[in-house]
């Protein structure tokens, strides 16, 4: 096995960062971590996200392993295809490969945004049935079933309990783009460990 030199994930924000860092730990990778982060009231996360893991994808090139390039951005009420597809032609327009899991270029993209799939987890984690709605926006309120709201901690636990599930027997009330995305975050990380 390779040893992992260096992921860059690519995210909107700490918490993206923070459950995604929770996730690589839990598959046993826990250095060689570079965060780029949207800097806050800096414009458009999803435009950051798009720029910046163009511009790793591109990086990729000059390496074959060890290396990844991980990206995070909430779908925020406008479709998953339709934001993959402006990813992709903005890869295309630059001639750069396309976004690929089993090769180390992973975009994940949540449904509404990434609070509800840490809802979701934080109650799995604490054996509560936390219902959540991929298409309600959970930013600024909690789900009704939850019995608190996020704390800072919980960002990481999530990522931690993800990696916990199989995606292949998800547990009942799963979200299905969060099940979908686990087993996207499954072949990256396989891909980096090669």
């Amino acid at each position: 096995m390779a040893r992992v030199c260096r992921i860059a994930l690519v995210c909107e924000g700490w918490e993206d960062s923070a459950f995604l860092e929770g996730f690589l730990a839990s598959s046993g990778i826990n250095s060689g971590i570079e965060h780029r982060k949207n800097p806050k009231g800096k414009g458009s996360g999803f435009d950051y996200v798009r720029k910046v893991f163009a511009e790793e994808v591109k990086a990729l090139s000059n390496f074959r392993e060890g290396r990844g390039v991980l990206a995070l951005m909430d779908e925020d009420g406008k479709g998953i295809e339709d934001r993959r597809s402006w990813v992709a032609t903005h890869l295309a327009s630059l001639r750069f490969p396309q976004s690929d899991s089993t090769q180390g270029r992973c975009l994940i993209l949540t449904k509404r945004n990434i609070e509800t799939w840490v809802y979701w987890l934080t109650g799995a984690r604490l054996d509560q049935d936390w219902e959540v709605s991929e298409t309600a926006n959970y930013k600024s309120s909690r789900p009704p079933t939850a019995t608190r709201n996020l704390d800072n901690k919980d960002w990481r636990e999530a990522g931690r309990k993800l990696q916990s599930i199989n995606h292949t027997n998800p547990p009942p009330g799963m979200p299905p783009e969060l099940v979908s995305s686990l087993g996207e975050l499954r072949s990256f990380v396989q891909a980096i460990k090669r």
